[in-house]
């Protein structure tokens, strides 16, 4: 059997033994491999847009914008970060869980390497 023959017939069982996988939904892999439960927010949440300290949403907000401060607290913002942050919320609010609305002290590791008070972070 040539070299080729042979990743041919190894690539078909190796399709033939991941297919009843694909059936699988992503999230349930994902929990199952970590223990964690996984909750899927809308695809067309303002995450980098919302600003998560009052809420308030930039509509001026362009892609190419990596860095915005909000107009309504003041707040400057690393739009990478604040979408993490407000994703968070948003997967605590449909989990049913409580979304803290009092500042609570929590550091986010920048990638500046800059630490930053975060009030939803600490009751993980």
């Amino acid at each position: 059997m040539s070299n080729n023959e042979y990743t041919k017939r190894l690539e078909n069982v190796i399709k033939q033994m991941l297919q009843p996988l694909k059936d699988i939904p992503f999230n349930l892999v994902i929990e199952s491999m970590t223990g964690k439960k996984v909750i899927k927010i809308d695809t067309f949440y303002p995450s980098s847009k919302t600003c998560h300290i009052c809420g308030k949403k930039n509509e001026n907000l362009k892609l190419s914008d990596r860095e915005w401060t909000c107009e309504h607290c003041g707040t400057t913002h690393d739009r990478d970060i604040n979408a993490s942050i407000n994703i968070l919320n948003e997967g605590l609010r449909i989990s049913g869980m409580v979304v803290p609305s009092t500042q609570m002290e929590a550091k986010i590791r920048l990638p500046r390497g800059e630490a930053q008070a975060c009030e939803i972070c600490s009751s993980i």
